[in-house]
């Protein structure tokens, strides 16, 4: 059993259907009601109706993620993965990750860019898997032949060894996804560990697909304690 104590405001997710939804929307039927203009041109509007919309005419189209600053984006978070997954994602445009939910696995962060010969997916990882073995760097780390250790889906030896005494023992990691002008960069606590150089003709895909925090259901396990969009990356 896993205890979280009450002055916690971060999120755990089991693994298992656990999921977040940010819609996406205008919230038309929320908030205050209240009437803008005079006259014949009295308005009816709700008070968040464009909390999501670029220009507040309701269109999800508007809604876009990089509408200044020359195309940059940024995704940061603090999360305790254990042993990880999908931290969030929003189809055909970003996904940040950071382990897998059952093995200590690679942070990667896939963004979806619009080139000149289509919309394409660039995918940065810290390791790949070679199906013995994941080769290079993976979160999160973990002791070797320890009560602590996470599962390992490639040792068939120690299925068994495991155990949720791993919980409270897996660090806090800062994880950074980011687009400038020139690059795509993933850091993690404050380091550069892999970074790709963009197409001068690309720019980030719109997309009116829904948010997902900890994936759709069950692909991410560990504790999320906060989430953070930029549209600009210093």
């Amino acid at each position: 059993m896993v205890a979280i104590g009450r002055s916690s405001h971060a999120f755990f997710f089991d693994g298992v259907s656990d999921s977040i939804l940010i819609p996406q929307g205008r919230f038309t039927k929320l908030g205050d009601n209240h009437s803008i203009g005079a006259g014949t041109k009295i308005i009816n509007k709700t008070s968040p109706s464009d909390i999501l919309s670029k220009t507040g005419k309701g269109k999800d189209e508007t809604t876009l993620i990089n509408s200044k600053f020359d195309n940059e984006f940024a995704i940061e978070a603090w999360v305790i993965p254990d042993c990880g997954g999908i931290i969030v994602e929003r189809e055909r445009q970003f996904k940040l990750e950071i382990g897998t939910v059952d093995t200590p696995g690679p942070a990667k962060f896939t963004v979806y860019l619009d080139t000149k010969n289509g919309t394409k997916p660039f995918v940065l990882s810290t390791a790949t898997d070679v199906n013995t073995r994941w080769d290079g760097i993976v979160f999160p780390e973990q002791e070797f032949s320890g009560i602590h250790d996470s599962y390992n889906r490639y040792d068939l030896t120690n299925y068994n060894d495991a155990t949720n005494l791993n919980f409270n023992h897996r660090p806090l990691y800062h994880i950074v996804g980011a687009v400038s002008n020139n690059n795509i960069s993933l850091f993690v606590n404050g380091k550069l560990l892999v970074s790709q150089t963009k197409p001068t003709d690309a720019k980030m895909t719109d997309s009116t697909a829904h948010v997902y925090v900890g994936g759709k259901g069950g692909d991410y396990r560990g504790v999320l304690e906060s989430i953070h969009f930029a549209n600009r990356f210093d």
